[in-house]
C-alpha cells in the first residue's frame, strides 16, 4: 500500500514500524496528521488528539467508533475482505485530502465523547 500511495503523497508518506507503549503512541500521534492503520487503539488514540484514521476493520467495533467521533464509517474503512475486491487507493486518498475537514469534525465531536466516557467510570 506504501509503494502506492508514495508517489501520489511523497515524502508526506511513511511506515512506521515500531513498537511504542500507550504514552509514546500517543506523543507520536501527534506528529501525524492522518493515519492508517488495522489498530482500533491506535485510531482511538489518533482520535484523542483530532488525527483522522482510516482502518482496516476486523471488528463491527470500528464503526461505531467512527459513528462517535462523528464520521461516516463507510468512507473511513474497509473489511478485510474488501482489501483485495477494488482498489481502496482512491478512497483513501480522498480521505487523505479531506483531513483537515475530518480533523474538525473530530475536534467538534470530541467533547461529546469524553462526556460519554466519563458517565461509563
Amino acid at each position: 500500500m506504501h509503494k502506492k500511495l508514495a508517489p501520489e503523497l511523497g515524502d508526506e508518506c511513511e511506515v512506521v514500524d515500531s513498537i511504542f507503549n500507550a504514552e509514546e503512541l500517543k506523543l507520536f500521534s501527534k506528529k501525524c496528521d492522518f493515519v492508517i492503520t488495522g489498530r482500533m487503539h491506535l485510531a482511538i488514540i489518533c482520535a484523542t488528539n483530532a488525527i483522522p484514521s482510516f482502518s482496516v476493520s476486523y471488528q463491527q467495533k470500528f464503526s461505531g467508533f467512527y459513528k462517535h467521533i462523528g464520521l461516516e464509517p463507510a468512507n473511513l474503512m474497509v473489511e478485510p475482505s474488501e482489501l483485495f475486491g477494488y482498489d481502496i487507493l482512491d478512497k483513501i486518498l480522498v480521505s487523505i485530502q479531506e483531513r483537515n475537514e475530518l480533523r474538525q469534525m473530530i475536534s467538534d465531536n470530541l467533547p461529546i465523547v469524553k462526556d460519554l466516557a466519563k458517565k461509563n467510570l
